[in-house]
Formats: C-alpha cells, structure tokens, sequence
C-alpha cells in the first residue's frame, strides 16, 4: 500500500480519448484523499497530460494500464518530474492519474482545487526508430527552444541556437506536424521536445 494509504476515490473521469479537442476535469481533494481518472490510449500515442492548482503541494502521477496508487510502477511522478507530462504511451488500455496532496499537506487536512487536462495525439507505429527511421544526430537549422511537451504550451527547457547537435530519441505526429524527442549532447544530456521542421540529418563530425 502507498504512503497515502486506502484514501477515498473523490473523483473519477474518462478524459477525452484520440482526435477530440484538449480536453479538463475538475475536482477537489482534501487530506490523504487521492482522485483518480482515466485516460484511455493507444500504444504509440503522445499523451500530454497537465495538472493546473492554486495549491503548491498538488500534484499528479500517472500509472500505465493495470497498474495504479497501490500498486505498480508509475510512467510519471510528479513530485519528480513536476505538473506536467508528454510522452508516448507503451501499452493500450485505461492509464491511471492520480491526483493527491503532497505528504505534509496531506497530514495537515489541507484542501485543494484542481484541473486535469488531456490530449492525445497520433499513433505512431515505431517511436524508437523515429518516423520514416530518422538519423541519429539531428543539427537545428534555425534557433529553436528545447521544451517538456511537443507544443509551446509546454515548458521551455533550454535555447537551441542554429547549429546545435542533439541525439535523436525519436518522432511523432502532433496535432498535423512532426514533433521530435531529442538529448543534448555533452556531459550533462538533457531530453526534451522539438518542432521537427528544425531539424536535418547532422553530418560526420
């Protein structure tokens, strides 16, 4: 059993599912009382998921199907990770978000208010090779912004100034246009998303 123990179920949604617009829920959660949703997905999919809360100890992990709170490794912790996951989903089937108070607050009967906001993107058959098998060194064509999610609504992790070269960690469809996982390179990698439209095949070093 989890540190929150057996709390009670406040909420539980179906956020919206592939090819409906972005999409929220609402809810309250008070104590060690936890709300749990659902997000229903295909493997190879994009999921962006983001919690939004007035309270700074809200936050929000997620399970893949068959696993939850209790039980099972989490694909996302947000005491780790912050509010805000993009990523692709491994399996098929019902994923598990969990939205709790942080321990302290929890302890101390603290309440807050909360929106959970989905979307999905597109299918994609091999994320590992990239789409149409991409390279494995990208170079940034223009100036461009490395960032948590493949959308600007997402935030921005590091300036990429023309020139760049990142490792190339795989592609997806988003929303109509190619988005990129992507590492810096160097002693200290860091993983993020970029608009594919930046990006060309590196050449030899």
């Amino acid at each position: 059993m989890g540190h929150l123990g057996l709390a009670a179920l406040l909420a539980a949604a179906t956020l919206p599912a592939a090819g409906q617009e972005a999409g929220a829920v609402t809810g309250r959660i008070e104590g060690r009382a936890f709300a749990l949703h659902e997000v229903v997905g295909t493997a190879g999919q994009v999921l962006a998921l983001e919690l939004a809360s007035g309270h700074p100890q809200a936050d929000v992990n997620l399970f893949p199907p068959g696993a939850g709170p209790e039980e099972g490794e989490a694909l996302f912790m947000g005491a780790v990770e912050g509010r805000a996951f993009a990523g692709v989903l491994p399996e098929t089937g019902r994923c598990v978000a969990q939205v709790f108070l942080m321990r302290a607050a929890a302890r101390r009967g603290e309440a807050a208010d909360y929106t959970l906001t989905s979307r999905l993107g597109e299918v994609v058959p091999d994320l590992a090779d990239g789409l149409a098998g991409g390279p494995d060194v990208w170079t940034v064509t223009e100036d461009a912004t490395l960032r948590a999610g493949p959308d600007e609504g997402f935030e921005a992790l590091a300036a990429l100034p023309a020139g760049t070269r990142l490792g190339d960690e795989g592609c997806a469809m988003w929303e109509g246009s190619r988005r990129c996982v992507v590492a810096t390179l160097g002693e200290t990698p860091r993983e993020g998303w970029v608009d594919g439209a930046v990006l060309v095949e590196a050449p030899p070093e």
